[in-house]
C-alpha cells in the first residue's frame, strides 16, 4: 500500500512539474516576443533580393512593405495594430497586408479587420515562394526587393521602413552586401 501511494504521489509531482515547465516556457516565449531583436529574421523563401517585384494594383514608384498574414497565424494577430501605425508614421511607404491561407470567405472576413488588407491576391505568396506567415517583403522605390523575412513586431517593421527610405548608397557596407533583414537568433 505504501509503495502504491508513493508511486501515485511521484506521478502527481512529475505531472505538476511538467505543467510548471510548460507554463514557464510559455512565459519565456511571451517575453521573447516582447523583447525580440529589432531586426527581422531572414528565412528561406520570398522573392530574390534585388529582383524586380510588383504587387497587382499598387504603384511601383513608391517603397512598399508587403506583409503576408493568415487567419491561422497567432503572431499575425499581434501585427494587426502595426498596420495602421505604419500607415500613420510612414505615409511615404505603401503598406500592403496580403491575406493568405484559408478559403476566400475566411480571408475576406480576416482582411476586414486590417486596414488596407488585400484578400484578393493570395497567389502572390506562391509566386514569391512565401513559406509561412507573418512574412514581410520590403520593396524600394525602384521596385527592387530590398529585404525579406519574418517579422513579428512593429519595431521590426519600423526598422524595415527606415531602411527602405534610405538611398542604397547610404546603407552600411554590411547592409548593402546582405539583406536588411538578418538572422534573429
Amino acid at each position: 500500500m505504501f509503495w502504491h501511494l508513493l508511486t501515485i504521489l511521484t506521478a502527481v509531482a512529475v505531472g505538476a512539474l511538467t505543467l510548471m515547465q510548460v507554463a514557464t516556457m510559455r512565459q519565456v516565449g511571451s517575453l521573447l516576443v516582447q523583447l525580440r531583436p529589432g531586426r527581422i529574421g531572414e528565412v528561406e523563401g520570398g522573392p530574390e533580393l534585388d529582383s524586380i517585384a510588383s504587387v497587382p494594383g499598387v504603384a511601383t514608384d513608391k517603397p512598399a512593405i508587403v506583409l503576408f498574414m493568415s487567419p491561422a497565424c497567432s503572431i499575425c494577430e499581434l501585427l494587426h495594430a502595426a498596420v495602421p501605425a505604419l500607415h500613420t508614421h510612414y505615409p511615404e511607404i505603401q503598406v500592403i497586408p496580403v491575406i493568405v491561407g484559408a478559403d476566400a470567405a475566411r480571408r475576406l472576413e480576416y482582411a476586414r479587420r486590417i486596414p488596407g488588407a488585400r484578400a484578393d491576391i493570395p497567389e502572390l505568396a506562391d509566386r514569391w515562394d512565401v513559406q509561412g506567415t507573418p512574412f514581410v517583403v520590403g520593396i524600394d522605390d525602384s521596385s527592387r526587393v530590398r529585404s525579406r523575412g519574418v517579422a513579428n513586431s512593429l519595431d521590426q517593421l519600423e526598422n524595415l521602413a527606415d531602411a527602405l527610405l534610405l538611398p542604397r548608397d547610404q546603407l552600411t557596407a554590411d547592409e548593402a552586401r546582405e539583406p536588411v533583414l538578418t538572422s534573429a537568433e
